[in-house]
């Protein structure tokens, strides 16, 4: 039997003008350098390579167009098909069932052209991620659907049609929405605009003229340093600015921030002026990660993220939940989402002798910046005590956020000091468990547990100085693993 492959398309030509003017941005600096290397050097290798540059842009050219022109894509009720390549032909076959979440983006430029972009990230660790860049609306739409439901879309492709919802985001259900107290309060919890402190602290202690040259042009620098209230003016006016700027990011980021789900999917929408969606079928849910900086944990909000086996990399982390919820509201979305994860609000804390464990463990920084401090710097040694009593205190922090939680298909766990960490999987989401134990943990009767779930790169969770009770309690339900494991 033959198996037919579906009639092949060609993007679309916006595809290929955005790629030159990516080719061209990448040009520009090369080229600058290059006329000021043929203007400025004698090396006669700087002339015969501008000689030989517009050749080289030419074929650069040329080689875009190519590629451009030989990419061809597919799609059947099961897989999509891709053709590419200029020297060396490729054709690669993605099956639905490898896609493991959807995700969109749509900026200005998406939006002036009625185009998307979609992804379809796989669970491989090649790089095999689908990503088209400008598809129609519908079509993007459809072959959403496609992937999910598994059927053939009848509607006909037009890309002058409306931004209509695909058939699976249909009767949702909105689980969080984002208000405008709800940005001005997270401009201010991510506090990146306190990050001008440490720089302002430093220009006023080394005095540094030259970094305050603006300043001179209207009032001495002495004059500045002289009197501490202008130095609080000028921090207050910085921080203000900051603080504005802060603002604005957050609102660009997160405004109309919207999670919902159905029965199958879970939906996050957000950005202004670039809009990001993203799609993950419930089935697909490795496991919930929480984290809370110490800045979080005095306000209380804490940062969702959906672990998944996805292997789709982006800078703007959309995975990520709302990262400045209200810890109460946090837990009961991830029930509203799952039900069968079920937060346990009342863990069990580490025993009080591993305290001991954590405090009297030695520090090798400590121990080797003390070390350093007492040879070369000896009449900064109040600094050695700082460190200490700082590592201590992040050692006490971590022992009162530690605890642990097994409630039979799941495990709930955390630690961490000053930004710690909750994990909740279930079992069979697990792939590998491991108990280690140190020497010094055996006196204290401790050990740790590690956890890795399917993710990419593969996300390793641990617990130090767990007692051996609960290593031993967790390792007799992790061997029933199998008795969850259906093999498809």
């Amino acid at each position: 039997m033959i198996e037919t492959v579906p009639s092949m398309k060609k993007i679309t030509s916006i595809k290929l003008i955005l790629n030159y003017l990516k080719l061209i941005r990448s040009l520009l600096i090369p080229t600058l350098a290059l006329i000021f290397l043929n203007e400025t050097s004698t090396n006669d290798i700087w002339h015969l390579l501008w000689t030989a540059y517009p050749f080289i842009v030419i074929f650069l050219f040329l080689l875009v167009f190519l590629k451009w022109f030989t990419y061809r894509y597919g799609y059947d009720d099961r897989a999509f098909y891709i053709h590419s390549g200029v020297f060396t032909k490729n054709k690669q076959v993605i099956p639905f069932n490898r896609v493991q979440n959807i995700q969109r983006k749509r900026t200005i430029l998406h939006k002036l052209s009625r185009k998307t972009q979609i992804v379809f990230s796989t669970a491989a660790v090649t790089d095999e991620d689908l990503v088209f860049e400008m598809l129609s609306l519908q079509e993007a739409n459809l072959l959403e659907d496609l992937v999910f439901s598994k059927k053939t879309p009848v509607a006909p492709l037009d890309d002058n049609s409306k931004d209509t919802i695909s058939m699976h985001q249909r009767d949702q259900k909105i689980h969080y929405q984002v208000t405008i107290p709800d940005l001005l309060k997270a401009s201010f919890a991510s506090v990146k605009f306190l990050t001008v402190v440490p720089t302002f602290a430093v220009g006023i202690i080394i005095k540094d003229k030259d970094a305050f040259h603006f300043v001179k042009k209207t009032v001495s620098l002495e004059l500045i340093l002289s009197h501490l209230w202008i130095d609080a003016f000028v921090l207050i006016g910085i921080l203000l600015i900051s603080f504005l700027l802060s603002i604005c990011y957050t609102f660009s980021k997160y405004w109309n921030y919207t999670l919902s789900s159905d029965d199958l999917k879970i939906y996050i929408k957000r950005g202004l002026f670039n809009e990001t969606r993203l799609s993950i079928q419930k089935s697909r849910v490795q496991a919930f990660n929480i984290k809370q900086g110490l800045f979080k944990q005095l306000l209380g909000l804490v940062e969702v993220e959906l672990v998944t086996s996805s292997s789709y990399e982006d800078d703007d982390d959309i995975s990520t939940l709302y990262p400045f919820l209200p810890k109460k509201i946090a837990f009961q979305i991830i029930t509203e989402l799952l039900p069968e994860y079920q937060v346990d609000l009342k863990p069990r804390k580490l025993e009080r002798r591993v305290l001991w464990l954590k405090l009297c463990r030695p520090s090798i920084i400590w121990i080797i910046s003390s070390i350093v401090i007492f040879i070369w710097i000896p009449t900064f040694w109040w600094i050695s005590l700082i460190l200490f009593i700082l590592i201590e205190t992040i050692r006490y922090v971590d022992f009162q956020n530690s605890h642990f939680s097994i409630h039979d298909e799941l495990i709930q766990m955390q630690s961490g000091g000053f930004v710690s960490k909750m994990l909740i999987s279930k079992r069979k989401n697990i792939i590998e468990a491991k108990v280690r134990t140190s020497p010094i943990q055996r006196k204290f009767k401790a050990s740790t547990i590690y956890v890795s779930n399917r993710a990419n790169p593969v996300k390793v969770t641990s617990v130090f100085d767990m007692p051996l009770a609960y290593s031993a309690e967790f390792y007799r339900w992790y061997k029933k693993r199998g008795e969850s494991i259906q093999v498809e």
